[in-house]
């Protein structure tokens, strides 16, 4: 695997500056390692040890999250990552729900073993929550160097997730089988302190540096007291320093996580205590922030959404209602009637949405990094909700003006895995009546050497997914454009014949199409500089915005991206009745026309 290591720090550095910058951080920690556990389910804690019910009674009933969070508040955390620690199969699912139901839990870890008949099932059962973001395989006697289970690790990467271990050992060995697969290394790896010094120093620091030669790989900072060797933990920094200082020497700045282990915290220390010693840390250093321990590297390190942004922004007028999903780079997400919840844009999947998409470069292979196969080759493609693994674009600013909702981006290469597309993508999307005008910016700074410069592609200007409920397609052919002759409606081509239908050789005359329902009602798209579009559907028409059924309509230009490129366009989403749509569209040519 090829990996600018450089450019990837960069990044990391760069989104850390703009969060703080919009002051997100300031009020948001995630604790990426805690146990939820209720005791009034009989089997479900037997991984507490029974002596520690005489050392600490208080762990035997139910630590929930409101137990969490009345002790982690005071210290700046109101987000959790969950591990599961039990090895019943079914508490994996009970953790699921648990996280579905909260606002504050941001994800979670479970405990399969990979050579269950059930592993595979089980994987494709719990990823049906967007929430659960990884495995922790906790079973007694299961060998990472077994050869099955290292096969069956496989299933993790495919499904981009997270695989969390508690040992150095075979960490490389995986890493390096899997390079576009994360794993999370919990506990300082099995560091251990005693009297303030790191225990096998020299093999210990061996090791961390071995593994975290691997960028995939990441250090979680966690259970703290519990490896300071003694029963009381001690309070000051600089009983921890010589273990913190191997692991930030190793891993550096941008790798490293807070987790806590809380309720298990509680044996040797106090939960605020640790979160003190780690805050005098950061201030020791000039490489390590807060925002980068507490918070930055935890989404990082599990492609967590940042919970500070709000999930979408919104415009309403007496004829629509719009939403922009800010959790997917601000790409436009809903569009219904004003007093109708029913959303006309299929958004099944981050290849969905009404949203931009760009071609620029080579087309090349590059599954060795991570592309899909059924994406390879592939051409620099930098899209605005997210890649073709549901890894989102990260949104960098939002604000609304009026009746215009600005929205800023770093896009995400589609068939890459978690690669942030060196670019910014801005949207000025504003609506006025049954009308939605949306101006586009791409500002290309590639700095790669792959792709190369001066090959031309068709741009879509824009993608746009209306529902396949939306079935008949409708535009004009002739050569006698906004006169008002008699509109067409070519057969709808479903994408099982090969590709999308192709309208080229300037045949879409009045730069417009549309997919409206059997009572010529829907959804139009104009783009003033377009007389070639795609159209079609994939699967069946008759489903709903969240189906894997879809309509497709996408305007097309010619245009050559290149490493430092603006590209900068207009179009129009116009809602209605069929003549209605037209109608507006001439409206809009004479207003553009004379601007």
């Amino acid at each position: 695997m090829t990996i600018n290591l450089k450019g990837y720090i960069f990044f990391l550095s760069f989104m850390a500056l703009v969060a703080s910058a919009l002051g997100q951080n300031n009020t948001a920690r995630i604790d990426a390692h805690i146990h939820l556990y209720d005791t009034n389910r009989e089997g479900s804690y037997t991984f507490l040890n029974n002596k520690k019910k005489e050392v600490k009674p208080d762990l035997f009933r139910p630590h929930l999250q409101k137990e969490f969070l009345e002790v982690a508040n005071s210290s700046g955390f109101n987000y959790a990552y969950l591990v599961e620690a039990s090895a019943r199969r079914e508490d994996n699912f009970w953790l699921s729900k648990i996280a579905s139901e909260s606002n504050h839990i941001l994800g979670f870890t479970v405990n399969l073993n990979p050579l269950d008949t059930n592993f595979k099932s089980d994987l494709d059962s719990l990823k049906k929550n967007p929430k659960f973001r990884g495995v922790r395989p906790r079973y007694k006697g299961l060998d990472f160097s077994n050869p099955e289970v290292l096969k069956q690790l496989k299933e993790l990467d495919k499904r981009n997730l997270v695989l969390e271990v508690n040992g150095l050992k075979h960490v490389a060995i995986i890493a390096k089988k899997h390079p576009n697969m994360h794993i999370v290394i919990n506990h300082f790896g099995g560091g251990k302190l005693k009297d303030g010094i790191l225990q096998n120093e020299e093999n210990y620091k061996k090791a961390l540096q071995e593994v975290a030669s691997f960028p995939n790989v990441f250090m979680k900072i966690s259970a703290l007291h519990t490896l300071s060797g003694k029963n009381k933990a001690p309070k000051k920094l600089k009983y921890y320093n010589p273990l913190l200082d191997a692991n930030l020497e190793a891993f550096g700045p941008n790798r490293v996580l807070f987790g806590s282990n809380w309720p298990l915290s509680s044996l040797r220390g106090n939960y605020n205590n640790a979160v003190q010693i780690l805050e005098a840390y950061c201030k020791s250093r000039n490489d390590l922030s807060e925002e980068q321990l507490f918070f930055n590297n935890v989404r990082k390190a599990y492609g967590l959404i940042n919970p500070i942004i709000p999930t979408f922004m919104e415009l309403s007028n007496n004829e629509l209602r719009l939403k922009l999903d800010l959790t997917r780079g601000g790409a436009i997400a809903y569009i219904s009637k004003s007093d109708v919840d029913r959303n006309i844009v299929n958004v099944h999947d981050e290849g969905r949405y009404i949203q931009q998409s760009y071609y620029g470069g080579k087309i090349i292979n590059r599954q060795s990094e991570g592309q899909k196969k059924a994406w390879s080759p592939w051409s620099w493609n930098p899209i605005q909700v997210g890649d073709c693994y549901r890894n989102r674009a990260e949104i960098l600013e939002y604000k609304q003006e009026g009746n215009t909702l600005y929205v800023k981006c770093v896009p995400m290469l589609w068939d890459m895995k978690n690669k942030a597309a060196e670019a910014i993508m801005e949207q000025w999307t504003t609506l006025e009546g049954n009308v939605i005008k949306v101006q586009n910016k791409l500002t290309c700074h590639r700095t790669d050497t792959i792709y190369g410069e001066g090959k031309t592609h068709n741009q879509e200007l824009p993608a746009v997914y209306p529902i396949s409920a939306l079935n008949n397609l409708y535009s004009y052919f002739g050569d006698k454009p906004f006169t008002g002759e008699p509109v067409n409606n070519p057969k709808v081509v479903n994408l099982r014949s090969g590709f999308w239908g192709k309208y080229k050789n300037n045949k879409v005359t009045e730069s417009w199409m549309a997919f409206v329902n059997d009572d010529l009602w829907g959804m139009g798209v104009y783009s003033p500089k377009c007389t070639n579009f795609l159209a079609g559907m994939a699967k069946d028409p008759g489903y709903e915005a969240h189906d894997s059924a879809t309509s497709y309509m996408a305007p097309i230009h010619p245009a050559t991206l290149n490493k430092n490129t603006v590209y900068e366009f207009d179009y129009y989403l116009i809602v209605g009745e069929l003549n209605d749509i037209r109608n507006d569209i001439y409206d809009l040519k004479k207003s553009i026309k004379t601007e």
